[in-house]
């Protein structure tokens, strides 16, 4: 008997939600707990606050080039066993981080543990996420995301009232998590929903036989796609698509990691006084823009949710240049929109724009060039701040916001659709002549 559509995540699905909140938790605390490390090692062991704070930027480089070597086996091998891998090498090498004494010995750990965490958080969960909700995707990384904007906040704040006890104190809470999530995905998880007896945007309107065999068939028609890097790199709609995602990371994370330096340069007393309390309620507030965001790309597209997010960029730049502290705070409100809504969308456009089959070649390409925009987001941003004052780089994010609410109207479907025909005759001519 074929049970009728569900409307919501199914066990397993919910299950997935978690684990990937989880691992977004783990992955936040440690790589932006150099914020707090660099000053505090800075006084107590004399090392070098600046290369410290600055190994993020190189890591996250070299976590790029790595993606762009690993991303595409990934996506067309066993996500869970990548999972798997780079889940627990994160873990471990967090606990090294944690004990390191040596400041070089620190900042090649970070970079290694940088590595393993973006291929697990960033990489195979999108995979995963895109396999098991190709339709509902929004909706499900809209909650799976609140694991960022949470931590930046109020996991930032546990690790601040721990560190001082030891590095490794600081981080235990979410080691712990993260080895909750890694018994989750191993003992409930898998490649596909089908392979657990669940159902693909647990939509069951089929049998399972019927979806076991939809799913070889999908993954039997992944060996032979046209959509290589080569043929996504020369259609446009792909780059209608993926600098926007690019644009929105790079300011928010640009702007995010600035935030209290402005906020001081603003109203010092003001910070002093209230500074935890509005970072915590920007966190907050993040939580539920990913979540309306990840809503409105499940109901009405993902060029929708992100024009939408464009928008509220524009409306923090404008309130922020204007540089008074009610402007400013009215700014961190609409900030917490994208900050929130920032990491929704590589998997989205993978997703929507290009089929089941599909998704896990295009994504392992959409993820790193995403990254690697937004990778100099901090860097820009803070040489702004310091050349020309922080009001200055809420109009940096003006700029970036009028590109990314205009680049994705011209994104299109059919032009996708038609891209892919003529890819398809050029490879079966080449076939020919072979």
């Amino acid at each position: 008997m074929v049970e009728k559509k569900s409307i919501g995540l199914g066990k397993r699905g919910w299950i997935l939600t978690i684990y990937m909140f989880l691992s977004f938790v783990l992955w936040c605390a440690t790589q932006n707990s150099l914020n707090i490390l660099s000053p505090l090692y800075a006084a107590t062991r004399g090392w070098n606050a600046t290369l410290i704070t600055s190994v993020y930027t190189f890591g996250s480089l070299i976590s790029i080039v790595v993606q762009f070597l690993l991303n595409k086996y990934v996506a067309t091998h066993s996500v869970k066993k990548a999972i798997t891998i780079f889940g627990w090498l994160s873990i471990i090498l967090a606990v090294f981080l944690s004990l390191a004494m040596q400041q070089s010995t620190f900042c090649i750990i970070y970079v290694c543990m940088k590595i393993c965490q973006d291929m697990w958080a960033l990489v195979a969960n999108g995979v995963m996420a895109g396999q098991w909700f190709p339709r509902r995707k929004g909706t499900v990384m809209g909650i799976a995301t609140f694991g960022f904007p949470l931590t930046s906040g109020l996991g930032m704040a546990i690790v601040g009232m721990l560190v001082n006890k030891s590095t490794f104190m600081a981080f235990l809470p979410f080691l712990i998590l993260g080895v909750v999530a890694m018994i989750l995905v191993s003992a409930f998880l898998s490649d596909y929903p089908e392979e657990v007896g669940a159902f693909r945007d647990n939509d069951r309107s089929m049998t399972k036989e019927e979806a076991m065999k939809q799913m070889l068939k999908e993954r039997e028609a992944r060996k032979d796609t046209v959509w290589t890097f080569k043929n996504l790199m020369r259609t446009r709609d792909f780059w209608f698509l993926v600098i926007p995602c690019g644009l929105i990371l790079f300011s928010s994370i640009g702007v995010m990691i600035q935030i209290t330096t402005l906020l001081q340069s603003v109203d010092h007393a003001f910070y002093a006084a209230y500074g935890t309390m509005t970072l915590t309620m920007i966190s907050v507030a993040a939580c539920l823009g990913s979540w309306i965001i990840g809503v409105i790309d499940t109901r009405f597209g993902t060029k929708t949710a992100i024009i939408i997010t464009g928008f509220a960029m524009l409306i923090s730049g404008i309130f922020g240049t204007i540089g008074t502290l009610t402007s400013t705070l009215i700014a961190g409100g609409f900030l917490s929109i994208f900050m929130g809504a920032c990491s929704n969308f590589t998997v989205s456009i993978s997703a929507e724009y290009w089929s089941r089959s599909e998704f896990p070649t295009v994504f392992a390409l959409v993820n790193p060039i995403s990254n690697l925009i937004s990778a100099f987001g901090p860097m820009v941003i803070a040489v702004i701040g310091v050349m020309f004052g922080f009001r200055a780089s809420f109009g940096l994010v003006i700029l970036l916001s009028a590109i990314t609410i205009i680049l994705p109207f011209f994104a299109s479907k059919e032009h996708i659709a038609e891209k892919g025909k003529i890819y398809l005759a050029e490879k079966e001519k080449l076939t020919r002549i072979k």
